[in-house]
């Protein structure tokens, strides 16, 4: 079917078509600018609240922190607080307490006993005195029996005493330890050790005996030290003192050895003595000295050959008959008396 139209009518429509599409296009452009202005004011929104919270997270953070550092305030007073009281209070105190409990303690080591302490005291001195005086009694009733019962046999070793065949070497006015007058009869020759108790025992008797007897009796002592003794060692000081000495020292030095308990090295604080540490130490260590001793000692040791015959051992030299009578041992002071007067008849 054909349908004529209209002249103008065909452009009209066009006009239409194309009013149309404008305004569908401006629709949409607006519909797009209003997306868009949904969609910023969104992220606006989004932003509000993000400031929002970062703001409050920002006030909780200073707020957090204000907090801190009122407690570091806080705390640092009080630790000063601590400090005044420490410095101004506590140590003062500390002292004051240490010096009355020193003081307490001093006076109380210092405060004078009560007469029960004293008396306690006396009592435990008296019991202590009275044990060691039953212990010296008991130790002297043992040595007096010890002494009856050797007695007799010392007795009988006296009186067999006989003129001995061993050839022992007369006494020398030069080189022997001299007690006496050197052209007296009888010579007693003690074989001894400085280090000995019987020799120390025996040597307070000859001392008396040779008073007794001066005129008939002179001393020489010799060195016949036994095994393991101290005997070489006295020996080398009391050489060094008596060659200090222009006068004769050695009896004095050896009877200060018998009657104190001293080391051979200490020798040179014998009352006697006119050497000084360092020149005793040096002469009492000297080789020169210490063979002159072991010289002498190896002769003593000759006279009696390898057998020793134990200390002391004496030796009574009658110059008048030039015989020798050997005792050994400390015989008691009677019996070494009654040999003496035997001889000299």
């Amino acid at each position: 079917m054909i349908v004529n139209k209209k002249p103008g009518e065909e452009e009209e429509n066009l006009k239409k078509q194309d009013l149309l599409k404008r305004r569908k296009t401006f629709i949409s452009i607006n519909n797009l600018d209003t997306v868009s202005n949904l969609k910023n004011e969104k992220e606006v929104q989004n932003k509000a609240k993000t400031s929002t919270k970062n703001l409050e997270t920002k006030e909780k953070i200073e707020k957090e922190f204000q907090k801190a550092k009122n407690k570091q305030e806080s705390e640092l007073k009080n630790s000063e607080k601590i400090k005044f009281i420490a410095n101004f209070i506590v140590v003062p105190l500390i002292i004051i307490t240490t010096a009355l409990t020193v003081s307490n303690i001093f006076l109380w080591l210092n405060k004078p006993p009560s007469e029960s302490q004293i008396k306690d005291k006396l009592d435990v001195l008296i019991e202590n005195n009275q044990q060691i005086s039953n212990n010296y009694v008991d130790l002297e009733n043992r040595h007096n029996q010890l002494i009856k019962e050797l007695n007799p046999i010392l007795s009988q070793l006296s009186n067999e005493s006989q003129p001995t065949d061993l050839e022992i070497p007369k006494p020398l006015a030069d080189s022997d330890n001299w007690l006496g007058n050197k052209e007296t009869r009888l010579v007693w020759i003690v074989y001894s050790d400085p280090d000995c108790y019987f020799c120390g025992k025996i040597h307070t008797d000859m001392l008396t005996l040779q008073k007794e007897f001066s005129e008939q009796l002179s001393l020489v002592y010799r060195y016949y030290p036994a095994i393991n003794s101290l005997g070489e060692e006295y020996a080398s000081g009391l050489e060094c003192i008596n060659q200090s000495s222009e006068n004769d020292k050695f009896w004095q030095t050896l009877d200060w050895i018998y009657q104190n308990e001293t080391s051979p090295e200490k020798l040179f604080e014998a009352p006697n003595s006119n050497l000084n540490q360092q020149k005793y130490s040096e002469c009492y260590n000297s080789k020169e000295t210490r063979n002159q001793v072991r010289n002498e000692i190896q002769k003593s040791k000759e006279t009696f050959g390898t057998k020793w015959v134990g200390t002391p051992t004496s030796v009574f030299y009658d110059s008048k008959t030039n015989k020798s009578y050997i005792v050994v041992g400390a015989l008691p002071y009677n019996n070494l008396k009654n040999k003496i007067q035997e001889i000299l008849k």
